[in-house]
């Protein structure tokens, strides 16, 4: 699977993004000392084989190795370009589903949060650097009540667009802010809701 299957229609949208929107994934320092380790040792496979055979054989190992090498580091270069095409994707897709709402995330039925948007994690920062993630956990968090909180779980599952009052605490812990959460069941695939807070 390459960048192109993943039917971006202007590429040039992508690479010309401003840094503020996305951010393209640079080399990772392991991924460099892997590369720098290959070519070292690919050096220093070459000085052995010039040293030890001196005929076409060695030249023949020398040739594989290269051309080995030469596809290894093609193969590397498609995957980075894939994986930026891809978080390119992932943030187009999240500023979309977010669009003209406050907060955004998406949870499983039993109220698991599998992912939340950089408005909600700056609303509930705190919440969003614990380890695990619930929709309950979230609401207590808050500071919503009982009544507030199983009104919300019975809304996550319902087949259909519903939508719930809440007043929550964010990071500034100052005042409840009273939010609409727009709850909408995902169909492909099932199992999961998308909540937006307006």
């Amino acid at each position: 699977m390459t960048a192109h299957h993943l039917r971006i229609v202007d590429k040039s949208s992508y690479l010309n993004m401003k840094d503020a929107d996305f951010s393209l994934r640079r080399n990772v320092p392991i991924r460099r000392i892997g590369m720098i380790f290959v070519i070292i040792s690919f050096v220093a496979v070459l000085f052995a084989i010039a040293f030890y055979y001196k005929h076409l054989e060695g030249m023949a190992i020398c040739l594989a190795f290269g051309i080995m090498l030469y596809f290894v580091a093609a193969q590397l270069q498609n995957l980075q370009k894939m994986q930026n095409a891809t978080e390119f994707m992932n943030a187009l897709f999240s500023s979309a589903l977010s669009e003209g709402y406050k907060f955004c995330f998406v949870t499983r039925k039993d109220g698991v949060i599998v992912y939340m948007n950089r408005g909600f994690q700056s609303l509930f920062e705190e919440f969003a650097l614990e380890n695990s993630h619930d929709v309950l956990g979230w609401l207590e968090a808050s500071g919503s009540s009982e009544d507030v909180k199983q009104n919300v779980l019975n809304n996550l599952n319902m087949d259909r667009p519903t939508n719930a009052i809440v007043s929550l605490h964010t990071s500034d812990k100052e005042h409840l802010t009273a939010y609409t959460l727009h709850i909408n069941p995902i169909k492909r695939p099932s199992g999961f809701v998308l909540v937006r807070g307006s």
